[in-house]
């Protein structure tokens, strides 16, 4: 079958909107229940990571905790403040496990950054789920613009992993 082009457009355009879907079918698709009080541990570098300029110039664990809280409200994530922290029946730790500030990766003509994030789920001391999560951008210049790039990425993924793990 031979299609003009202007009658090949036309078909690509009604097909293409009819795929779109209401910002009220978005909505009804995340419903989402808000969990219950959930205490947030320091964010911390594990030991071995030998990342000591990092640790010193990059604000890694400042970006990551605030996108944490931040990105809570989002995904209705009921984080306890630190001082109500014995209210809170769950506790999140996010903790950087591994750290490649500079990297090549084939064919870039820039290097690029990658962190490696461990998160776990506590009640009491039990561990309820635990995941780990590699992230990686080549956006930003430098070393430290592009890991605070990844601990804000980071910090979306925790939160949306932690209220995934209550729905």
């Amino acid at each position: 079958m031979k299609y003009s082009i202007p009658t090949f457009l036309l078909c690509t355009l009604v097909s293409l909107t009819a795929c779109k879907s209401t910002k009220q079918q978005q909505t009804q698709a995340i419903a989402l229940k808000p969990t219950p009080p959930i205490a947030l541990n320091a964010v911390h570098f594990a030991l071995g990571v030998e990342a000591d300029k990092v640790q010193r110039d990059c604000a890694m664990l400042d970006k990551l905790a605030n996108s944490i809280t931040d990105s809570a409200k989002k995904y209705l994530v009921t984080l306890v403040e630190q001082q109500e922290k014995s209210k809170a029946e769950y506790v999140v730790e996010a903790k950087y496990i591994e750290i490649n500030s500079h990297r090549w990766v084939f064919p870039s003509v820039r290097p690029s950054s990658s962190a490696t994030l461990h998160v776990q789920l506590k009640k009491g001391d039990e561990i309820i789920a635990k995941t780990t999560k590699e992230i990686g951008s080549g956006v930003a210049f430098g070393a430290c613009d592009r890991l605070e790039k990844i601990a804000v990425a980071g910090g979306r993924y925790v939160s949306k992993w932690t209220s995934n793990q209550f729905n």
